[in-house]
């Protein structure tokens, strides 16, 4: 049961949602008789990224998002107990849990809110060992600490800075093992460095690169966030036409996948932007 909810994990980026869903439902009955709620929390994270992604409400998600309010619920008791500032190390299924909502807020622009749930799944990001898609957390936690080092001075800037390296080189290392699957996340946070380093030549020829990678390799959800982070960029940098193209297929590519409620969120920021860019 554990190998098909691994399995499940890694399909999130290379399977369209509405897909991912009905194989995770053919599982359900799985679960239940395996134990309802050790089971369904094993795949609870997954279904609240398709959840939050796709913005479908209907009662498939329910008892799925019901199990990881529980499981988060359970993490809040222990750090009560302990009775100590810092957060105590949750079970490897809570800090996918924690994971998954990290992810989200980042794709929602929340990234202060992205940062907070970082740092209480700092465990799986200091060790991106074992089963499901370990890249992903590093990916988007890198990406988290870039979009702070922006906004931030002095000793701040500089901790973001160096925390989304030790990112890059962790995806780096998987990278020279399985390059077909891991190049796309390296170049665009990469990319996403350059930016900050204020590299505008290398930040341009980076994001295309990962945006190529991305397409080829199948992966739904990177090629949709390399579009988005490149039209972004050069919305930034006043080029209106290569925005446009680049965040125009970021959106087609993010419905492709099934993501209808980032693509309209990304859709309504642009719009509110003034700029008829979509």
């Amino acid at each position: 049961m554990r190998i098909a909810n691994v399995n499940i994990t890694i399909q999130l980026d290379i399977t369209p949602l509405p897909e991912l869903v009905r194989k995770i439902r053919k599982t359900r009955a799985t679960m239940r008789f395996y134990g309802h709620h050790h089971n369904l929390s094993l795949a609870a994270p997954i279904m609240y990224i398709l959840q939050q992604l796709s913005g479908r409400t209907d009662s498939h998600f329910e008892e799925f998002v019901e199990a990881s309010s529980e499981m988060l619920a359970r993490d809040k008791v222990l750090l009560q107990q302990s009775g100590r500032k810092k957060v105590p190390v949750e079970s490897g299924t809570a800090q996918w849990a924690i994971y998954s909502q990290m992810m989200i807020c980042y794709l929602f622009g929340k990234y202060e809110e992205a940062f907070r749930h970082s740092q209480r799944c700092a465990e799986l990001l200091r060790h991106p060992v074992g089963a499901g898609d370990t890249s992903s957390p590093l990916l988007f936690d890198g990406l988290t600490n870039l979009a702070l080092a922006r906004k931030s001075k002095g000793l701040k800037r500089r901790f973001h800075i160096q925390t989304a390296k030790k990112r890059l080189r962790w995806i780096k290392n998987f990278a020279e093992i399985a390059p077909f699957n891991f190049l796309g996340k390296a170049y665009l946070l990469e990319a996403e460095l350059s930016v900050v380093n204020r590299d505008s030549k290398s930040a341009h020829s980076l994001y295309a690169v990962s945006v190529c990678l991305y397409k080829e390799g199948g992966f739904f959800m990177g090629a949709a966030l390399s579009n988005e982070r490149a039209g972004k960029y050069f919305l930034e940098m006043g080029d209106l036409e290569m925005a446009s193209k680049y965040l125009r297929e970021a959106i087609a590519r993010y419905k492709l996948y099934g993501a209808e409620a980032k693509a309209q969120h990304l859709r309504n920021e642009l719009a509110s932007d003034g700029r008829r860019l979509v």
